[in-house]
């Protein structure tokens, strides 16, 4: 319900959005900090016992994805999609049974469509696979899509930040 004096979101509006915001933000919280798994604190520099993969924005998906930081022609992955789908291969090919880590490193990956992980993806109770932020560093996932060059104008009346999406005009852009 929208406050009719200022256009702003009303108090039970503002409240619902605020507990979603927080439900996902501590998903995600829970999910990719480090430590969060017994065992299982992510540290690059550490020689883990386990198959490691490791994803970074300055990463790249032709890698190996083997290494924590970029070196000469090879390094990590540039996207969480990528990580998973080299777990996919490795347990598919039932590479070892031991559980497999994909370390995130810090930064922001832009998502330009939906991670899907399905149970495939899971491992088993012995080996699981674990997804989680490099030790000491946030990894942010961003499923939103940046919009550049928006300004303070005027909509039915009310005042609004305007980005214009040519996309969205056309009826082509998928968000």
């Amino acid at each position: 319900m929208r406050d009719g004096r200022s256009g702003r979101p009303g108090r039970r509006e503002s409240t619902r959005s605020l507990a979603a915001t927080a439900g996902l933000s501590l998903v995600l919280a829970v999910t990719f900090s480090p430590g969060w798994l017994p065992g299982a604190a992510a540290t690059p520099d550490a020689k883990p016992q386990t198959a490691d993969y490791f994803v970074s924005p300055q990463g790249q998906d032709r890698w190996s994805g083997r290494l924590a930081d970029p070196d000469g022609n090879d390094g990590p992955f540039a996207t969480i999609a990528r990580a998973r789908d080299a777990v996919r291969d490795r347990l598919r090919n039932r590479k070892g049974s031991r559980p497999v880590r994909v370390v995130l490193r810090g930064g922001t990956y832009y998502l330009d469509q939906p991670l899907e992980l399905g149970p495939e993806d899971s491992g088993t109770e012995q080996a699981p696979v674990v997804y989680s932020a490099a030790a000491g560093e946030t990894a942010i996932l961003s499923g939103g899509r940046r919009l550049e060059n928006g300004r303070w104008g005027e909509v039915n009346g009310r005042k609004a930040w305007v980005v214009n999406i040519p996309e969205a005009k056309a009826g082509t852009w998928s968000g």
